[in-house]
């Protein structure tokens, strides 16, 4: 009997054993639950026990000028896109991109079989014409003639006319034919120039309209930039200035605004030249700065919205995320993060194109700060 209870005791705590695991298990699960969904999402506040303190600095810029900086580019005098007329296949691109041409150069064949058989059949539509036409002269000659000796009657001689006339009508048509055949069978350059871009490749079968390559004379014309359309109503009264790579700022005067607004970007085509000469080069990239003065009544040449503003931050206190570039902005006591859209960097300092004005007030680096975190600026 003793040993029977003994094991009867074993089995017992076995399955009390048994049956408490579980019940750990979900309370471990619970406890790490709690845990996770005690984790901050972002833009919420992290109360920490004791504020991290952090160095401050303000974004260079601002002021009683507002500066827009908008990207550019220097428009060459002629730009023209070279489109298929025809549906053939192309056969001949002779120049690649960047290469230069002259004008009356062939830039573009269609040289296939087909096309071949076509300008054969428009030539000889062209002979069969014209001997209809001879043909048709001497029969009007003809029966001038026997109207005139009383033979045929007046009738007869007004239908050879009308079929002389018709003669005509169908050779100058056939000519137009096979000259368009032979214009559009190899395209020719308008001007001497250079090839900024190739659309297609030989091999392909094009329709009528279809781009082949977009072609830029050498000679300069302007620096071109899309101006927002808010800041259009003080352009005229801006001071503006272009840089060319990553060479110094070149005073510039506006020469015009055209066309209307774009309904998509919301902006318009300004067109600028340097107030000194200066050696331009068709295509190449530019940036146009237009200073914005602040008018009597204190308010800003136009509400710029989402263009670019002419503001930087040091290059250390930026925070980078893969593509993302941004930095920590201190207010109400905490660190928030906010992405921008940056431009170039210079002399430790990095450009701001959007996502932050003057006002803001930014942690001068990003060590230690997370979104939300409870910060104090040190004096």
């Amino acid at each position: 009997m003793p040993e029977r209870n003994s094991a009867t005791r074993t089995r017992r705590g076995a399955w009390r054993a048994a049956s408490g695991a579980p019940m750990l298990l979900l309370l471990a699960i619970a406890m790490t639950s709690g845990c996770a969904q005690s984790t901050p999402h972002h833009g919420e506040a992290v109360d920490a026990a004791e504020p991290v303190t952090v160095g401050a600095v303000r974004p260079g810029g601002g002021g009683d000028l507002e500066g827009l900086i908008l990207p550019g580019r220097v428009k060459a005098r002629e730009e023209v896109t070279l489109a298929s007329r025809i549906t053939a296949r192309l056969t001949t691109l002779p120049i690649r991109e960047g290469g230069v041409f002259h004008k009356g150069q062939v830039l573009a064949r269609f040289d296939a079989p087909e096309t071949r058989d076509a300008l054969q059949s428009a030539r000889e539509a062209v002979d069969a014409r014209r001997s209809r036409l001879e043909q048709t002269r001497i029969d009007e000659e003809r029966a001038r003639t026997l109207f005139a000796s009383n033979v045929a009657a007046r009738r007869d001689v007004e239908v050879a006319e009308v079929e002389r006339h018709a003669a005509e009508a169908a050779f100058s048509n056939a000519q137009a034919t096979l000259q368009s055949w032979q214009e559009n069978a190899a395209l020719t350059a308008p001007f001497d120039g250079v090839v900024a871009r190739r659309h297609v490749d030989p091999g392909q079968t094009l329709a009528p309209g279809q781009p082949i390559l977009d072609l830029r004379s050498r000679a300069v014309g302007e620096i071109e930039a899309a101006v927002p359309e808010s800041a259009l109503p003080a352009l005229a009264h801006s001071a503006a200035a272009i840089q060319l790579g990553d060479g110094p700022w070149i005073d510039a005067a506006l020469l015009r605004v055209d066309g209307m607004t774009d309904p998509r970007t919301r902006t318009r085509l300004a067109y600028f030249a340097p107030r000194t000469a200066t050696a331009l080069e068709a295509g190449a990239y530019a940036r146009v700065r237009v200073t914005i003065a602040a008018d009597s009544t204190g308010e800003r040449g136009g509400d710029t919205g989402n263009t670019s503003s002419a503001i930087s931050v040091p290059s250390r206190s930026l925070v980078h995320r893969g593509a993302l570039t941004g930095v920590f902005v201190l207010r109400d006591g905490h660190a928030w993060l906010r992405w921008l859209r940056v431009g170039r960097t210079s002399d430790g300092r990095t450009e701001v194109l959007a996502g932050l004005t003057s006002e803001d007030v930014v942690a001068a680096t990003p060590e230690g700060l997370a979104d939300g975190l409870a910060v104090r600026v040190a004096e």
